[in-house]
């Protein structure tokens, strides 16, 4: 028995030919209803939506957001990637410590690793900076409202992977 590859996979291939048309309506009319419709074929197919889908309906929501909605997003994000780049940092401080480098020794010291490792980018800030960030996150992740802060942000600088 022979193994199938995702482009002799039959399902796959009718979600591929069905999304076509639904694509190009999309390009040149910028039609909401196209994009609808390919998400319906996606979740009939059982498909993972394609890249140009998900980037088409981020846009379509991003142009319908008010200013004050695309505030608090960017607020939201920056002091998410601030919790994250200092939770990490404290996970790995044995790691770190391990090869001679303490900058996660204390939280004191990890807040201020969080600011150097952030400089240059759209979370940068002073050490107290993620020090408030951390802790509003943490807050929010205690009270289970920390799913507004583990939103995409495409229009942001992300840091690098690893510390």
């Amino acid at each position: 028995m022979g193994t199938r590859t995702p482009r002799s996979d039959p399902v796959q291939l009718l979600c591929a030919d069905a999304l076509v048309p639904l694509e190009e309506a999309w390009k040149q009319n910028r039609h909401p209803g196209a994009l609808a419709d390919a998400m319906l074929v996606c979740f009939a197919f059982r498909q993972p939506t394609p890249h140009w889908l998900a980037m088409a309906v981020f846009d379509l929501i991003e142009t319908r957001m008010t200013p004050q909605e695309k505030s608090r997003r960017a607020d939201n994000w920056k002091h998410f990637v601030r919790w994250q780049v200092v939770a990490e940092l404290r996970a790995r401080r044995y790691e770190l410590l391990a090869i001679d480098d303490d900058s996660a020794k204390t939280w004191e010291r990890a807040y201020a690793a969080a600011s150097d490792r952030l400089q240059n980018t759209s979370a940068a800030g002073s050490a107290e900076a993620m020090k408030k960030s951390y802790k509003k996150v943490q807050r929010a992740m205690k009270a289970d409202r920390g799913v507004q802060f583990i939103l995409t942000d495409r229009g942001h600088d992300e840091p690098g992977n690893g510390l």
